[in-house]
């Protein structure tokens, strides 16, 4: 993945292209560094140092994303990577803030290198947007305008994970809350295809009341139920078409919507650019939303 680099270190990479796979592990060095990575499509396995990490989408078909901090020169070793497309964004910085990353008080922590933090989030709408605009201008127009515009982009999404990093980092609830948020996740990820899910109905399978739902949502999330539902089935539509694996009219249906206009606006409206507008031929070519 080629980086452009920009005052203070930053460097801004897109890939955004079809990847059968490695022939055989490669390697590369890292200087010290605060990166934020987020994989949109495909799957890959690397370690830095000794530690193993694994970025993929193939089993819930929605983006993940992960802050890695890193204090001393390290080794990148890349295992597996594959896409079609494969779309993963990366910007870095130097290292200014730690991660302070806590472990499940339920789970022992896996010893780590001292040089080495990181964190998984899950990336928001925000986030999400900003890395699309990434994409679209992947080759951003050869003056300055167009290269203010590419940096802006990166700031944007770095602002943006930096901001999913503070929101996740928040204090966890009482453990007696805790199972309660584990039913609420679970359930989530395996029905949000069903168009019955709303706020009501999470509550009742979750055996929670509408009120404790809410200030559960609200205390995790910063969102409602309901912008929770939403947010997520957007992210689901938006891998669907970011892949190329869906229309304009099953994006919609991924997202709950049966009418393709409303979904849309809504789309639009939760991203700053049209379904269509990530469905171009020349999305990934230099043309920005609009």
């Amino acid at each position: 993945m080629a980086a452009r680099i920009y005052p203070g270190d930053l460097r801004i990479g897109v890939l955004n292209e079809e990847v059968s796979g490695l022939c055989a592990p490669t390697e590369r060095r890292l200087t010290p560094k605060q990166m934020f990575m987020l994989l949109l499509n495909g799957h890959q396995k690397f370690c830095i140092d000794d530690q193993e990490f694994t970025l993929s989408t193939e089993k819930r078909q929605c983006p993940v994303a992960m802050m890695v901090r890193l204090e001393r020169d390290s080794t990148l070793r890349m295992l597996e990577y594959r896409g079609r497309p494969f779309s993963k964004v990366v910007v870095s910085i130097a290292p200014h803030w730690p991660l302070d990353e806590a472990c499940d008080e339920r789970e022992s922590c896996p010893p780590r290198p001292a040089h080495l933090e990181h964190r998984f989030l899950e990336p928001d709408t925000a986030v999400l947007g900003s890395a699309t605009a990434l994409i679209a201008a992947s080759t951003p127009r050869r003056d300055m305008l167009g290269d203010l515009a590419y940096l802006s982009d990166g700031i944007n999404l770095y602002r943006a994970a930096l901001c999913a990093c503070s929101r996740d980092a928040r204090p966890a609830p009482p453990t007696s809350r805790r199972p309660a948020l584990e039913r609420v996740q679970d359930y989530l990820n395996h029905h949000l295809d069903d168009p019955d899910l709303n706020a009501l109905n999470l509550a009742r399978a979750c055996a929670l009341s509408p009120r404790t739902l809410q200030r559960l949502c609200q205390d995790n999330f910063g969102q409602s139920p309901s912008d929770v539902i939403r947010s997520r089935r957007m992210a689901m539509a938006l891998s669907a078409l970011r892949g190329q694996s869906a229309t304009v009219s099953q994006a919609a249906f991924i997202a709950g919507y049966s009418n393709p206009a409303n979904f849309s606006t809504a789309f639009k409206r939760e991203f700053g650019f049209s379904p269509r507008f990530v469905l171009r031929p020349g999305a990934a070519t230099g043309l920005k939303p609009p």
